[in-house]
């Protein structure tokens, strides 16, 4: 399989997770840059160095959860297109509405 470019950067406050689930989506083929953040800030430090096409996002990390980090990056002024998909293994309250409204598909983990 040979999938198109893409730049995708992969957020979990566990790092081992984080580093785990980029070194196997790299694996898609050579044309897959794969980056990894530990936490939203150290997320959106990395994408003012380079933008990405794809945010796979943790939902529950410590001072800024998934949903935060894809509010602030849609609400930059540069509204570039990034796919979203934000995942969690629990259920939040009105997680789904919020998935809605700001366009990010959700993956459940199963724990």
């Amino acid at each position: 399989m040979n999938l198109p470019s893409a730049r995708i950067l992969i957020v979990d406050d566990h790092p081992n997770t984080a580093l785990t689930f980029a070194r196997a989506i790299s694996q898609l083929g050579p044309n897959i840059d794969v980056i990894s953040a530990n936490s939203g800030k150290a997320a959106l430090a990395a994408l003012n160095e380079q933008p990405v096409d794809v945010l796979i996002t943790d939902m529950m990390m410590p001072d800024m959860n998934g949903l935060e980090l894809i509010e602030t990056l849609k609400s930059r002024a540069s509204k570039d297109s990034i796919y979203t998909i934000l995942i969690t293994a629990y259920d939040v309250p009105g997680l789904r509405e919020s998935a809605r409204r700001l366009k990010v598909e959700i993956g459940r983990a199963h724990v």
